[in-house]
């Protein structure tokens, strides 16, 4: 894993920085959140019976597939920010 050695720092994953600085983004978008809430709604939280867990691990595919892509439009969104 990257790390970034640099004082003030310490031993911190350059990773960890660069979703420190998205985080830091993304509560800017106050607005854009506020809409996405009133759309958007989670499921409940449930525990995952042993019979269902092939299933889920078969539904998280896909959503891991979705973080991905959400990953680079993060690394964009960074991208154009900086522009």
């Amino acid at each position: 894993m990257d790390r970034h050695f640099r004082p003030g720092f310490g031993d911190v994953p350059v990773t960890l920085i660069g979703e420190s600085v998205f985080a830091w983004c993304l509560s800017e978008l106050k607005d854009e959140r506020g809409r996405a809430a009133a759309i958007l709604r989670g499921p409940a939280a449930a525990p995952i019976a042993d019979g269902q867990k092939a299933q889920f691990i078969e539904n998280a595919l896909p959503a891991l597939y979705c973080s991905k892509i959400i990953s680079y439009a993060q690394g964009y969104m960074l991208l154009t920010a900086a522009e």
